[in-house]
């Protein structure tokens, strides 16, 4: 029963679906306010900037984007169709004016033309992702030249003493990570943080495009 229990955590985790997946959202937002909070704080943020973040599950950055930085322009993309028609119900408003964007789909093929975005973040994510080069490379494309990317994550080994993670998670080393985004065109910078766990914001730029 135990395991049976840290399979369907895991699943949602990943994917947060059904009625279980409304008390998922809410407890993301929840366990991930000082993460999502330092994310966005190295943003440099300008009026009429786009934003995407990437699996917003809860959707705590558009609630903290709409009320320190309300110019900006707001996209969502989220696999999870609950997490989806919750933001849609949740950000209605924002929606009706054009302040926000939540599409379904996935980090391997953004639905958006080519260096269109000038910061995107992804949080907790990671974990779920079957192939981070070719993710990273799909990131890279959507990016402005100059653009920021920051992925927030939990090490390794902090991951892996949370029980539920060894279903359906893929750890990966920290290093790996950096490695993989400073060969796919971004200069990166790493932010060592914490809240209940330690946390990393690994802050990547994409290259300036010459003239």
């Amino acid at each position: 029963m135990a395991d049976l229990l840290k399979k369907t955590l895991a699943k949602q985790l990943g994917n947060p679906h059904g009625v279980l997946g409304n008390v998922i959202l809410r407890a993301l937002n929840k366990k991930n306010t000082t993460i999502i909070n330092e994310t966005i704080k190295l943003l440099d943020l300008k009026p009429d900037d786009r934003f995407l973040d990437i699996g917003f599950g809860g959707g705590l950055s558009f609630e903290i984007l709409e009320n320190e930085h309300p110019d900006i322009k707001m996209h969502g993309l989220e696999i999870s169709e609950k997490a989806l028609s919750c933001s849609k119900y949740n950000f209605k408003s924002a929606i009706a004016e054009n302040k926000l964007e939540v599409k379904q789909g996935s980090v391997h093929r953004i639905p958006y033309p080519d260096n269109f975005f000038n910061h995107i973040i992804s949080i907790n994510t990671v974990y779920f992702w079957e192939d981070v080069p070719d993710a990273f490379a799909e990131v890279r494309r959507v990016l402005k030249p100059g653009g920021t990317f920051v992925l927030s994550i939990r090490e390794k080994e902090t991951l892996k003493k949370i029980k539920a993670t060894k279903y359906g998670f893929h750890f990966y080393e920290t290093e790996d990570l950096i490695d993989a985004l400073e060969t796919t065109g971004f200069t990166v910078i790493l932010h060592k943080k914490k809240d209940y766990l330690p946390f990393l914001c690994i802050e990547g730029e994409k290259e300036q495009a010459l003239n």
